[in-house]
């Protein structure tokens, strides 16, 4: 569930911040001239104006993606040490679309963006597979799971360059860094230690009543899985992209 939200974040902020890499771009779309003075406004006023867009998926002029509302997560496994093991499968998160750009810092030239991300409410359903020692308890169980996450935050470094390719300039990434910070959450694991009533119903209070623990131990691998997963994405999107499509000098 925490991949969700985070993986979330950073959809959105990949959207947000790369959404003029189309190389024939939709009509919804206005590019931002790299001459423009305060270019992070006019990137934040793009990813605010298409926001109904992108919770559908259908940017107009034939240009189709997944919808982000609900978005879709099909598959993370977490496994940061022998003594957890998580698999979160079949993801459905509502919410996404209600995201706030809320810092913005960009030097095009240098194709180098840190942007943070706010998101207010992000409720999400799917299926889970866990063992893992928390604190003295072992929890283990699979089953469907559900939960709300409040107030959470992502942090993202981009960095990339301009290549010389077939006569033209085109852009490549080489770094993608996620950080990731989950506000107050709420989890629901059915069928805890094989359903049996009173594990389950104590797993799952221990579990709320230490979220921060629980999240701690799935952050830094989801964060890893999310960077490279990103990067590998930015970068086929931006293949057949220059820099002058991307940010026109005008």
């Amino acid at each position: 569930m925490i991949r969700r939200n985070n993986v979330i974040v950073c959809c959105i902020v990949f959207l947000s911040l790369i959404l003029n890499c189309f190389g024939r771009l939709p009509s919804s779309i206005t590019p931002c001239s790299r001459n423009t003075p305060n270019i992070e406004s006019c990137i934040i006023a793009e990813a605010n104006k298409l926001k109904p867009l992108l919770a559908i998926g259908d940017l107009g002029d034939g240009f189709h993606m997944p919808p982000m509302e609900p978005l879709a997560l099909d598959r993370i496994i977490i496994r940061p040490s022998p003594e957890f093991n998580a698999v979160f499968t079949n993801l459905q998160v509502n919410g996404p679309t209600a995201f706030v750009v809320e810092k913005l810092k960009a030097d095009v030239p240098n194709l180098t963006f840190d942007f943070s991300v706010f998101l207010p409410k992000l409720n999400f359903t799917g299926n889970y597979a866990l063992k893992m020692r928390l604190l003295l308890f072992n929890i283990q169980g699979q089953g469907p799971i559900t939960g709300t996450f409040y107030n959470s935050r992502g942090v993202v470094r981009l960095r990339g360059q301009r290549v010389n390719r077939n006569g033209g300039e085109y852009v490549s990434f080489n770094q993608l860094d996620v950080k990731m910070e989950v506000g107050k959450s709420k989890l629901k694991l059915d069928n805890l230690f094989n359903g049996d009533p009173v594990l389950s119903q104590v797993g799952n209070a221990f579990i709320n009543e230490n979220t921060d623990l629980f999240i701690s131990e799935l952050i830094p691998g989801l964060e890893k899985s999310l960077s490279k997963s990103f990067l590998e994405m930015v970068n086929v999107i931006m293949k057949d992209v220059t820099f002058d499509e991307l940010f026109p000098d005008s």
